[in-house]
C-alpha cells in the first residue's frame, strides 16, 4: 500500500496527481491544478479507479478519452507520465 503524489508542468498546466494505491491497484485517484477543462476531471479520475498503477494498463484504460477535453492542451502521454 501506497500513496502516490507528484507535481507535474503539461501543455496546459500545471497538475498535482494524488493516488492511493493497494497491492498494485489504484483505489483512488486525484487529480489538481490550474488547467482549462470542458469535462468534469472526476470522469478521468474514475476511469484511474481498480486500473493497475502500470503505464500500459493506464494508457489502455484512458484511450476513449479525448484528454484535451480534460485537460486543455495535454496529451494522454504528458497525464501519463504525471502518474509517474
Amino acid at each position: 500500500h501506497y500513496s502516490f503524489k507528484n507535481v507535474a508542468r503539461v501543455n496546459g498546466g500545471n497538475l498535482e496527481i494524488l493516488l492511493d494505491v493497494q497491492q498494485g491497484i489504484i483505489r483512488n485517484a486525484k487529480i489538481y491544478g490550474d488547467f482549462f477543462y470542458r469535462r468534469d476531471i472526476s470522469e478521468l479520475e474514475d476511469a484511474l479507479k481498480n486500473t493497475p498503477h502500470d503505464k500500459a494498463e493506464i494508457k489502455k484504460e484512458l484511450q476513449p478519452f479525448n484528454i484535451d477535453d480534460y485537460l486543455a492542451n495535454a496529451s494522454l502521454d504528458e497525464l501519463i507520465d504525471a502518474l509517474f
